[in-house]
């Protein structure tokens, strides 16, 4: 019976040195990842960046492969966000690519995969975490639209913001009271629709202020 227990003690030993030995080797593959690069992306291609969550990887607060980062958001918690913006983008030295990206609310902010394709090169084509949102969708004016128009509540209810409202991240109002332009004719120059809501917004001047009073307001 010894015999038979020391063969058992000795068999669990080395299974545990293989196991050790594993995880060991594990760690070690996984600590050779580091980060190669880092773009922080321009302002002028905002618009384009707006990106819903898959569901298929969770968000980071440091690219998701080095040493010590820690999940922000699930894999479910950012798929439940509305829209994420991304703004910078890691590679990492297994070819790899993370965007930054935070939520419209501000809530969540970090890392997730995008694949192993360069998102810089087409920011309409990103895989892993995230796809593509479009957020606004340009349409027609009607006739009623090309008619000199006018405020019909003028006020702080009636804002002119320089993005449909809701479809940009952290763009607002440029005017927050029309109180001023009262009576003024507007000029309707272009025409969307803010698929976040599926409302109809103009983007209008003011005939006589044009240089104060212009941007977007739901029509």
């Amino acid at each position: 019976m010894r015999s038979s227990l020391k063969r058992t003690l000795t068999i669990s030993a080395a299974a545990l040195s293989f196991v050790s030995a594993s995880g060991l080797a594990m760690s070690a593959s996984a600590s050779k990842i580091k980060q190669v690069g880092s773009t922080n992306l321009e302002p002028t291609t905002a618009y384009i960046r707006n990106y819903k969550a898959t569901g298929s990887n969770a968000i980071y607060n440091k690219p998701g492969k080095l040493s010590g980062s820690k999940v922000v958001a699930s894999a479910s918690t950012a798929k439940a966000q509305s829209v994420l913006r991304g703004y910078k983008v890691a590679k990492m030295s297994n070819k790899s690519y993370y965007m930054k990206v935070v939520s419209f609310d501000g809530r969540y902010r970090g890392y997730i995969y995008v694949g192993k394709k360069n998102p810089v090169n087409n920011f309409k084509k990103v895989g892993g975490g995230l796809t593509y949102l479009s957020t606004t969708t340009s349409t027609s004016l009607t006739n009623n639209d090309k008619k000199d128009l006018s405020f019909a509540k003028p006020g702080t209810d009636t804002q002119i913001y320089k993005a449909p409202k809701g479809s940009q991240y952290k763009v607002g109002a440029a005017v927050k009271d029309t109180t001023d332009y009262k009576g003024h004719k507007l000029v309707a120059s272009k025409a969307a629709m803010n698929d976040m809501d599926g409302q109809k917004w103009l983007y209008v001047s003011d005939v006589t202020e044009p240089t104060n009073a212009s941007g977007w307001v739901l029509a």
